[in-house]
């Protein structure tokens, strides 16, 4: 939910972005179009062969052409896609791999508005799972295997003037795919916020600015 300490995690919210209570703790509240929380040079996805991104979401309308995380040649995620003959309920996925955008990974009739629910992507080498509600809702391929190179700005939120119209809450990273039993503990805590990520490897890179603009980076790999 914040990043008092760590610049390299702050994003700048959009003017008509505000928080929220949900049952999980402070949420970003969006309004739909051209409004998102944005961290600029998000270094993330570049080259990983494996990662895991969970949020929980809620939509407040469900219409067509709103996008939850956005970041150009990484990754798009679109609630509400018509690409191939889908409709305002689908949920789409795309991943940008070695160099190019790949598969569409559609869900369809999965969407609905005025509830919370947890979502998690797993990526491992060129496989793609997407689960809702801690329950396994697709499973996908890609003959590629590895992200491309790219630290662009992510948009949490949006896709240029597409937004979401809906609130945000709990969004994480992971280095690790996480197995479906660890997909389920997240989502099954109680409903509560869990800060204590599943058990794995994580590296983490903190990056600080001072007054004149002078930075520092630090890598820290913790079991």
């Amino acid at each position: 939910n914040e990043a008092n300490k760590d610049a390299a995690l702050a994003a700048t919210l959009g003017n008509t972005a505000t928080w929220t209570d949900s049952p999980f703790g402070k949420a970003l509240q969006l309004p739909g179009g051209a409004v998102s929380a944005d961290i600029p040079a998000f270094p993330f996805f570049a080259n990983k062969e494996t990662l895991s991104i969970t949020l929980r979401l809620r939509q407040d309308a469900v219409t067509a052409g709103q996008y939850a995380l956005w970041l150009d040649r990484a990754i798009l995620l679109q609630f509400g896609s018509t690409q191939g003959g889908g409709d305002a309920n689908d949920l789409r996925l795309r991943l940008n791999l070695e160099g190019d955008w790949r598969n569409s990974h559609t869900v369809r009739d999965t969407l609905s508005a005025g509830s919370w629910h947890h979502w998690a992507i797993t990526f491992d080498k060129g496989a793609t799972t997407i689960y809702k509600d801690g329950q396994q809702v697709l499973a996908g391929t890609d003959t590629q295997t590895q992200f491309s190179n790219t630290t662009r700005t992510l948009f949490i939120g949006r896709r240029d003037a597409d937004g979401l119209q809906g609130a945000i809450d709990d969004l994480r990273f992971y280095d690790t795919a996480l197995t479906a039993d660890q997909v389920a503990g997240l989502h099954n805590g109680n409903n509560k916020h869990d800060t204590t990520p599943p058990p794995g490897d994580y590296t983490f890179t903190y990056t600080a600015a001072d007054a004149a603009d002078n930075t520092t980076t630090a890598t820290h790999k913790i079991l």
